[in-house]
């Protein structure tokens, strides 16, 4: 919920003393930066996991890392720089940098099944906060 909402909600409850409203409202906007931080952590827990996937892939082919890995990696650089969270419309964006060829690619189907795990992992934490 806005801090304007929550406040003009707080306003026209006259039993509710004014400290109260205050806090209540302090309380929602930590809320909203705890929702946020938890959604950048995520951001930052794919972008490890996408860095290790790349090791490790290469490591066992000894192939240097490919031009869709790089990009793969580019956007996600660009999605923690920014700041910002891992939302459906982001990762679409992402899925949809991606041509059929380079996702038949093994390791990046690997980096982009991790972006998709992400997206259901989220959907299904809103999900359960929601219930």
């Amino acid at each position: 919920m806005s801090s304007k909402r929550l406040s003009f909600l707080l306003s026209n409850n006259v039993e509710l003393p004014p400290h109260m409203a205050a806090k209540e409202l302090a309380l929602a906007r930590l809320r909203f930066k705890k929702v946020n931080l938890q959604a950048k952590c995520q951001t930052l827990a794919l972008l490890g996991a996408a860095l290790h996937h790349v090791e490790t892939a290469g490591e066992v082919s000894g192939l240097e890392i490919s031009s869709g890995e790089q990009q793969f990696l580019d956007h996600l650089r660009c999605a923690v720089e920014g700041d910002h969270a891992l939302t459906p419309l982001l990762i679409d964006g992402i899925l949809g940098q991606f041509s059929s060829e380079q996702r038949q690619k093994p390791l990046v189907a690997g980096l982009l099944g991790l972006l998709e795990r992400a997206a259901w992992a989220e959907t299904a934490n809103k999900h359960i906060i929601n219930v």
